[in-house]
């Protein structure tokens, strides 16, 4: 069986899951990363459109959830916490997903010939529950 997961690190591994049906069923661009010896955990990321409305960067909207079907559930209870260390290690691991030039290929918009990736990943300032 092949693993659905492109990028590995020692840290872990993830995979652009493409467009999924998130928990109110509408669209929802997800990925998701698994870090060494925990659960799966899924995320949201979106692109962010420059004013000429073709190049885009990324944004990491959210990220935590356990159960797939569960993505962009606002509800705190179905996200999990992550410390820090986590955190960071997430971060790094969806970053090297995004500048894969292998993954993109396969991921509208990044596919797109005419909508450009201009390089950049941002996260929101809620994009995980990190703690302590």
């Amino acid at each position: 069986m092949v693993s659905p997961f492109t990028v590995t690190r020692p840290t872990g591994r993830a995979s652009s899951e493409s467009v999924i049906r998130s928990w109110d069923e509408s669209p929802e661009d997800a990925f998701s990363v698994e870090l060494t010896g925990l659960l799966v955990l899924h995320g949201i990321r979106r692109p962010k459109w420059v004013p000429n409305g073709h190049d885009f960067d990324v944004e990491i909207g959210s990220f935590g959830w356990a159960d797939r079907y569960n993505v962009g559930n606002s509800n705190p209870m179905t996200r999990r916490k992550l410390s820090v260390e986590q955190a960071t290690d997430v971060k790094a691991l969806i970053i090297a997903l995004v500048e894969d030039v292998d993954v993109r290929r396969k991921i509208v918009p990044f596919s797109s010939k005419i909508a450009r990736f201009l390089g950049s990943v941002d996260f929101q300032d809620d994009w995980t529950f990190a703690g302590d």
